[in-house]
């Protein structure tokens, strides 16, 4: 089980089912500090690889840094694989 404390810092709690049904909980360990000042309740703000080692989490974007970026949709874009590029519209 892994969760964020207000302060963002990573916890980990081992969770071992009981042959009666239930379930028993280790002690909370630190595992890192996350740059997440402020975690938000209901918002998905890390994800978890299935083993438990490695950990992708959210970051505030640098404002100062902040460059304008475009995104590119392109629409029906297996046709334009197999027909060629100048044969599909990019949807605009």
């Amino acid at each position: 089980l892994f969760y964020l404390t207000p302060d963002g810092m990573m916890i980990s709690v081992a969770v071992t089912p009981q042959p009666s049904g239930g379930l028993d909980f280790a002690a909370p360990v630190e595992l890192f500090q996350t740059p997440l000042s402020a975690p938000v309740m209901g918002i998905d703000q890390y994800a978890v690889t299935r083993d438990g080692q490695r950990f992708l989490v959210l970051r505030a974007r640098d404002t100062a840094a902040a460059v304008e970026q475009t995104i590119n949709v392109i629409v029906n874009w297996k046709t334009a694989t197999t027909e060629g590029p100048n044969r599909a519209s990019s949807g605009r």
